[in-house]
Order: structure tokens, then sequence, then C-alpha cells
């Protein structure tokens, strides 16, 4: 996934965030919102852009049921790919 896909994920995550507040695990989430991380599926939160001597790429995503949060490199995340059913 690049930045440009992940951002577009993160904007409308927010909007959530945002209207739920701290009752955000209550919002319902599709498959098509979220992004995948070590075989699991995440809610995409933030970007971050730091530097280590060159320019690290991370986000920092949600897990929707254990109400945590993972801060990872941007190239580890994956786009969920839509179920055919």
């Amino acid at each position: 996934m690049d930045r440009q896909e992940y951002i577009k994920l993160a904007q409308p995550a927010g909007a959530k965030f945002a209207v739920y507040g701290l009752d955000w695990e209550r919002a319902a989430w599709k498959e098509s919102e979220l992004v995948e991380f070590d075989g699991r599926l995440y809610i995409p939160r933030t970007y971050i852009l730091d530097f280590l001597g060159r320019p690290i790429h991370g986000v920092r995503i949600y897990d929707r049921k254990a109400n945590s949060c993972i801060e990872t490199g941007l190239d580890k995340i994956k786009k969920v790919e839509e179920q055919i059913k």
C-alpha cells in the first residue's frame, strides 16, 4: 500500500473517530475501510513521517476489538482485498 492509498482510508476513519469519540469501538466498519497487518484487520488512523537518516513512513492502526493501537511501517500494511461472495 502506498502513502496516498493509506491516507485516503485514514481520512474517513478519522471522521468516524470524531463522531463516536471515546466510543469509537461502536462504529460499524466495512472491510473496505480497513487495512491488513500480520493477517488481521485494523482501522487506519494515523500516518507518521519520521527521519532516521532517511525518511521512514509509518502508520498507527487500531484494533477494532481490543481498544489498542500499533505503530508499524507503512510497507507492512496491505489493502484488504474484497471477498467475492
